[in-house]
C-alpha cells in the first residue's frame, strides 16, 4: 500500500525545492483540511476550509529552510495538524492582513498559523507559520 504525500509537501516538492531565492511559482492553491469543527464552533467561527497556496510555501522555504531546514520540514509535514486540530484560535489585530491565528504545541514550541477570511466568508487562506518559543508573544491577540 502507498502512503499518500501530504499536500503541502507535494507542493513543496513538484514547485519550490530547489528553486532560487525570490523566484516566482505558479499560482497554485491546495487545500489544507478543515478547521475542528468542535474548535469552530466553541470560538464562533463559521468558516473552517482552509487553503494555502504555493508563493507562501515559497516564502516559508525562503525565509525558513536556508537558517534552519528542519524547523522548516517540521512546518511543512504537520502544518495540516496546526490547521485541522489547533490548540487554540485567536483573532489577530484589526489593522493586520491575517484575520485570525492558529496556535498549536509541538516539541516546546507554539507554532503561529495566521490566516486570513478570504472575501467570500467560506475559506481561510495561510499568510505564515511560525514557532515561538515564548507564549508571551500570544498576549497582543485576542483569545475566541
Amino acid at each position: 500500500m502507498t502512503r499518500k504525500l501530504n499536500v503541502v509537501v507535494e507542493l513543496f516538492n513538484k514547485h519550490i525545492e530547489g528553486t532560487i531565492p525570490k523566484k516566482k511559482v505558479p499560482k497554485v492553491e491546495v487545500f489544507i483540511g478543515k478547521i475542528n469543527k468542535k474548535k469552530a464552533t466553541e470560538t464562533k467561527i463559521k468558516a473552517r476550509k482552509v487553503y494555502i497556496n504555493a508563493r507562501v510555501v515559497k516564502k516559508l522555504y525562503d525565509s525558513r529552510c536556508k537558517e534552519n531546514p528542519k524547523e522548516f520540514n517540521l512546518i511543512i509535514q504537520n502544518i495540516k495538524q496546526f490547521v485541522i486540530n489547533p490548540d487554540d484560535i485567536y483573532k489577530n489585530e484589526s489593522f493586520k492582513t491575517a484575520t485570525h491565528l492558529l496556535v498549536k504545541k509541538k516539541d516546546k514550541h507554539s507554532y503561529l498559523c495566521f490566516i486570513q477570511l478570504q472575501r467570500n466568508k467560506k475559506q481561510f487562506k495561510i499568510m505564515t507559520v511560525f514557532p515561538v518559543s515564548d507564549d508571551s508573544y500570544l498576549d497582543r491577540f485576542k483569545l475566541m
